[in-house]
């Protein structure tokens, strides 16, 4: 009587993934397993979303033609709502195949279940296909309903993918764009700007001047006493974030700048920092831990900086380790006994001025010699 039950179950579940998406378990890897939605079905569509040939070799997906409404605009209400079965508890990366026409057509919005809508893309890879990697959720076994609805017009997609891992990749996975988070700051919705909350001081998207511009817009941080933007991630962890940033030091005060990583809070962060050393081509970076009222320094290092240069800053949450890399040739790694989790965020003191651009946080893996390494 047992083995007739659980006979019926394991046929319960490939009755429900053959109706709802598809699911490969990679034996290689364990209880890594993927649920593949077949996008030229969906439950329900609303122009401008439409069915179509889009592949190279006829493969059908969704499609929004150009110009036929940005939703980003609130232009148009078009979305297509799929069904697809998740056949064990877990948390779950999104992934979906795309193809995207330039800086002004490169995302969707996606929403699954009762979840909050979410942005898919804003990456900067144009008229190829490729795999963007989606928001992360938990999601029970059982049904589920994704919804997508459109953002810009004139994009693709051929699939969309839900894995059970944050570091797997898609089968046959081709080029891919893997950031957990990316604004270049470029898009015709001025990248994911709207996301960022505004703490204080002020914080624009501009074109700067030749001598500033390092692509295109850029986010310029103007401060008088303090400017703070942060992007809120509470559940983010094992990550690397690295920006470009350029300071300005025409000011009688010099200008100090840093980036803020495991964000909980306005009052609880990770932050680097960097002050110029006089008029050397060096700065004081400092490393500290701000919890409520209490600030714990937790390392201080000077660094080659050149002044009025763009510079790459990256900071990497390793195991048990913070690793500060600057311009990717400058390394300093600061050892920690807790694990960091949050959102990222900008600031710049004084009466300065500072520009941000190309802002990416990726996963960190480990290397097969124990060193961290972000996708």
């Amino acid at each position: 009587m047992r083995r007739i039950k659980r006979i019926l179950t394991v046929l319960c579940v490939l009755a429900c993934v053959l109706l709802y998406g598809q699911a490969a378990l990679d034996a290689t890897t364990g209880r890594i397993f993927s649920v593949e939605l077949d996008l030229s079905r969906p439950e329900s569509i609303a122009w401008p979303f439409e069915v179509a040939i889009v592949g190279d070799l006829a493969e059908q997906g969704l499609r929004i033609g150009p110009k036929v409404g940005a939703g980003w605009r609130g232009q148009a209400g078009g979305e297509a709502t799929y069904r697809f079965f998740v056949p064990e508890d877990g948390n779950y990366t999104l992934w979906a195949y795309a193809l995207w026409f330039d800086k002004c057509t490169n995302a969707v919005f996606a929403k699954v279940d009762r979840h909050e809508k979410t942005i898919i893309g804003n990456d900067p890879i144009f008229q190829r296909w490729h795999w963007v990697r989606g928001f992360s959720l938990p999601l029970k076994q059982g049904a589920h309903t994704l919804k997508l609805s459109n953002h810009s017009d004139h994009i693709a997609l051929q699939k969309v993918v839900f894995i059970n891992s944050r570091t797997a990749l898609p089968d046959h996975c081709g080029l891919v764009f893997s950031d957990v988070f990316y604004d270049g700051f470029d898009g015709c919705h001025i990248g994911n700007f709207a996301s960022w909350d505004m703490v204080s001081g002020q914080w624009n998207v501009k074109r700067p001047e030749a001598s500033w511009r390092y692509s295109d817009n850029a986010l310029i941080g103007t401060s008088t006493e303090s400017a703070v933007i942060v992007y809120r991630a509470p559940d983010w962890s094992g990550y690397s974030l690295d920006v470009a940033v350029r300071t300005d030091r025409g000011h009688e005060d010099a200008a100090v700048a840093g980036i803020l990583f495991g964000v909980q809070g306005t009052d609880r962060y990770h932050r680097l920092q960097w002050r110029p050393i006089d008029d050397s081509d060096k700065v004081d970076m400092e490393l500290s831990r701000r919890a409520g009222a209490e600030t714990e320094i937790l390392a201080t290092f000077q660094a080659v900086w050149p002044a009025a240069l763009w510079h790459r800053v990256e900071v990497v949450l390793a195991e048990n380790a913070i690793q500060v890399n600057l311009d990717e040739v400058g390394q300093t790694e600061v050892p920690v006994t807790y694990d960091i989790a949050g959102g990222i965020g900008l600031c710049v003191e004084g009466a300065s001025v500072a520009a941000f651009d190309e802002v990416h946080v990726r996963t960190v893996t480990r290397t097969t010699d124990g060193r961290p390494n972000s996708l």
